[in-house]
């Protein structure tokens, strides 16, 4: 079975730029008795914002990663 939410939720320290879209998507499909291969290693959403400056660490790379890039996928 897949975990459920993840109850240590906490607020990221890191400030997404104006405009920056949130891209998630949740799938949800037929119930398996198979565990969901990440379910082990899902981490709190805080913790995942937290980590951009570390992927993208100058403010042009963010504006691409959050704002520029999912206005052109999602025709924004």
């Amino acid at each position: 079975m897949i975990a459920g939410p993840d109850p240590t939720t906490k607020t990221p320290a890191f400030k997404a730029p104006a405009g920056a879209v949130d891209s998630q998507a949740h799938i949800f499909g037929p119930q398996s008795d198979r565990p969901h291969p990440k379910a082990p290693v899902m981490s709190n959403d805080g913790d995942l914002n937290d980590l951009i400056p570390h992927y993208a660490p100058d403010e042009t790379q963010r504006q691409k990663l959050l704002v520029d890039n999912p206005a052109r996928l999602f025709r924004v």
